[in-house]
């Protein structure tokens, strides 16, 4: 049993490797104007759905060829809360700022402040 720990251990580690080496330096990459696309996908994050994120599709122009790629929403406790959010500030056709990797044009990541996930939590506080 020690050994299935130790090699889903391992393909962690190599898997968040590869992607600290694809998205280095990501700061620095130059931005365009993206736009949400369609219709989210949610999903449950455990088994009794006490949690749910969403994978928004968002596509983008550089040299007049066109991208697209996903981005991975913070957990909610409720399903409302988070297509309440996602339906008042990423719609589809909602404008999204894109990072790109300029050597490789199909890597690119949305710059989405996550903190608007956490509106709520302020309501809720009575702040």
């Amino acid at each position: 049993m020690g050994w299935v720990f130790a090699a889903a251990l391992f393909v962690f580690i190599l898997y968040a490797a590869v992607q600290l080496y694809r998205y280095r330096g990501n700061a620095e990459w130059p931005t365009v104007e993206g736009i949400i696309e369609g219709t989210p996908e949610i999903h449950g994050h455990s088994a009794d759905g006490s949690s749910y994120y969403a994978v928004l599709f968002y596509s983008y122009s550089v040299n007049g060829e066109r991208y697209s790629g996903t981005w991975t929403s913070p957990y909610k406790p409720k399903k409302q809360q988070l297509l309440d959010v996602i339906n008042s500030k990423l719609a589809a056709g909602s404008k999204v700022a894109i990072r790109y990797n300029p050597k490789r044009l199909m890597l690119s990541m949305a710059d989405i402040d996550a903190s608007v996930f956490n509106e709520d939590d302020i309501i809720t506080l009575g702040l």
